[in-house]
């Protein structure tokens, strides 16, 4: 759980929270709708029956995710060269 009380209602900048319902590591499910109460531009997308790595499952289109949540968020994909 991010704990910086008072700093996430700060942050102005369109943020888009990615979670999985299977996270089994971290309790991503219950975070994402907590940040977007703490964020005033936050919004949540919940990735159903996928792991913790859930944007490196096949069956996660994130191009589409972003599509679907509006104008204004950029895609940043970072990947290790072989």
């Amino acid at each position: 759980m991010i704990n910086a009380e008072g700093i996430l209602k700060k942050i102005k900048t369109r943020t888009l929270v990615i979670v999985s319902d299977s996270d089994n590591l971290l309790p991503s499910a219950e975070e994402g709708p907590r940040l977007m109460k703490e964020m005033p531009n936050c919004m949540t997308e919940t990735i159903e029956d996928v792991p913790h790595a859930a944007l490196q499952d096949v069956s996660v289109d994130l191009p589409d995710i972003m599509k679907r949540h509006g104008q204004g968020l950029t895609l940043v994909h970072f990947s290790a060269q072989a």
